[in-house]
């Protein structure tokens, strides 16, 4: 029962979920589906087009939206899938505190807390702890902040379509591994708690 116990009071103390005890958890995960949705609809239109446009301009194409016009297009792609990868991960835990508050307490390995604190911490602050998803994030943001302020002119900004959309592929690949391991997690506790919830 302590091991259950003590993993809520771990999910409600996380900082990437923002959550009183006395908060609803259904509460939560109503805003958080819409801030996944709004996000998801954010990052579609946004990368889309940046997508577009890096393609027209390696191959010479003219396009609406030619690349050295999206420097403030890709600064809210990359906010966009970056709140995509917290909304998700946020979902996915306050899930899991549903089923752990409608469970029977069974007890199960403390590690898998301990385990669980480091994931989300990873979680929290991503770019901090992968130092090549932060290198990129730091060249993209000079590229695109010089664009600005150069009023689309940085002549040497074509050559950041590279490191874009190497972001958008290796940040792909840190959403994914970083789901796979809190749903292990997850799954191994929720596997040896006979729930009693119906949803």
């Amino acid at each position: 029962m302590a091991s259950v116990t003590e993993r809520i009071d771990l999910i409600n103390s996380l900082e990437l979920i923002g959550r009183e005890k006395n908060e609803k958890v259904e509460m939560h995960l109503q805003s958080n589906f819409y801030i996944l949705l709004l996000s998801c609809i954010a990052f579609s239109i946004t990368f889309i087009i940046v997508l577009l446009a890096a393609i027209t301009e390696v191959f010479g194409i003219d396009f609406r939206f030619n690349w050295n016009k999206t420097s403030l297009l890709v600064l809210l792609s990359i906010n966009a899938y970056d709140a995509i990868g917290n909304a998700l991960y946020k979902r996915i835990i306050l899930k899991h505190l549903k089923f752990l508050e409608t469970s029977s307490a069974n007890n199960f390995d403390l590690q898998l807390n301990d385990d669980l604190a480091d994931i989300a911490s990873k979680l929290h602050q991503p770019l901090s702890r992968n130092i090549i998803l932060g290198a990129l994030m730091i060249i993209i943001l000079i590229g695109c902040i010089t664009q600005t302020f150069m009023d689309n002119q940085f002549i040497y900004y074509k050559f950041f379509i590279i490191p874009t959309l190497l972001f958008y592929v290796l940040a792909s690949l840190n959403i994914w591994n970083n789901y796979k391991k809190l749903k292990a997690n997850i799954n191994e506790v929720e596997s040896s708690q006979p729930s009693f919830s119906t949803v």
